[in-house]
C-alpha cells in the first residue's frame, strides 16, 4: 500500500495521487525497474493501473531461486496472493494475454522445479492459459473454472475465504 504517487510522463507532465482511505486504496507493484500504481476501486478501467511498465517486464521475477515452484498469474494482485496465503513463489506477466517468448518461458523453466499456471475464472483466463500450457507442456494449467464456484480470482477465493477452492488449489500444487 502506499499514501502517495507521482508519476512523469516522457513529455515531463506530472500526475499525482493520494491515498482516498477505503473508498480509493493505492497500491505499487515494483517490476524491475519499474513502478505500477493499482488503484482498485478507480471509477473508470482505465485508471485502475498507471505506472511505467513495459510490455516485457515480469512482477516476481527476481524473487525466484533456483528450484522452487512457481505459478504464472493473471495479474500482480494474485502473484502477491499466492505467496501471502499458499507460500508459492508467483509471476505476472504485463498482461493475462501476452503471450511470452520462448526464451523467457525456457528461463522460468529453468529455474523452476514445476511451473503453473492460474488465470482467472473468465474466458480470457481459460482461453490465455490453455493457449500457454499448449505452447509449453511443462506449464500445468490449475483448472481454476472447475472449482473456483463463482470467484473470478485467486484473490477473490481469499477474500471470500473459501476454504474448499484454497484446499483443491493445494491440491493441486502438490
Amino acid at each position: 500500500p502506499c499514501w502517495q504517487f507521482t508519476l512523469v510522463n516522457a513529455e515531463n507532465e506530472i500526475s499525482h495521487w493520494m491515498y482516498g482511505g477505503e473508498e480509493d486504496p493505492l497500491y505499487v507493484y515494483r517490476i524491475g525497474r519499474h513502478l505500477k500504481l493499482y488503484r482498485p476501486k478507480a471509477p473508470h478501467k482505465n485508471g485502475r493501473y498507471i505506472g511505467n511498465t513495459n510490455r516485457d517486464d515480469i512482477f516476481g521475477l527476481e524473487q525466484l531461486k533456483a528450484g522452487e515452484t512457481v505459478v504464472i498469474t493473471a495479474g500482480q494482485k494474485d502473484a502477491l496472493t499466492m505467496m501471502a496465503n499458499f507460500r508459492v513463489k508467483a509471476i505476472a506477466f504485463n498482461s493475462e494475454s501476452l503471450m511470452p517468448d520462448q526464451a523467457t518461458m525456457l528461463s522460468i523453466a529453468k529455474r523452476s522445479s514445476k511451473v503453473f499456471c492460474l488465470y482467472d475464472n473468465d474466458a480470457t483466463g481459460m482461453a490465455c492459459s490453455t493457449k500457454l500450457c499448449l505452447t509449453y507442456p511443462f506449464v500445468t494449467r490449475i483448472p481454476f473454472e472447475t472449482m473456483a464456484f463463482g470467484h473470478k480470482d485467486v484473490s477473490d477465493v481469499v477474500m471470500a475465504k473459501d476454504s474448499r477452492v484454497m484446499d483443491l488449489i493445494r491440491e493441486c500444487l502438490s
